[in-house]
């Protein structure tokens, strides 16, 4: 398993991926801003404004990847106005439930944690 930062480019050839983990996530009750059944339109739409963020700077994503599937992803949110550099907001740490109580939860944000001082 390999924890990486995806950019836009290499996060939207993870499409797909990143869609079912969303939608696994709410699917199974967890509190990310999406109520279920969420579609896979609404979904891909949200991936999408990600990707727009990662493109001008004011967020990172980082994805597990194991093989060649997309497991986990966590997001770190750059603030935008300029006296408040100092500070970041980790959003929507999810991890496929076929893929929990592995550790990846933990290995992503010990990444992100590694990355936020260098931003």
């Amino acid at each position: 398993m390999q924890i990486e930062l995806l950019t836009s480019r290499t996060a939207h050839e993870k499409l797909e991926d990143l869609i079912e983990l969303l939608r696994d996530a709410v699917d199974s009750g967890a509190s990310v801003g999406f109520l279920p059944p969420l579609s896979r339109d609404a979904a891909s739409d949200y991936w999408r404004s990600i990707f727009a963020d990662l493109d001008a700077g004011y967020r990172l994503l980082l994805g597990a990847i194991n093989g060649p599937k997309l497991v986990g992803s966590v997001q770190l949110e750059l603030a935008r106005k300029p006296n408040a550099s100092h500070r970041a907001e980790v959003q929507r740490l999810l991890v496929l439930r076929s893929a929990r109580r592995q550790g990846i939860g933990e290995r992503l944000m010990r990444r992100l944690h590694e990355l936020a001082g260098h931003h």
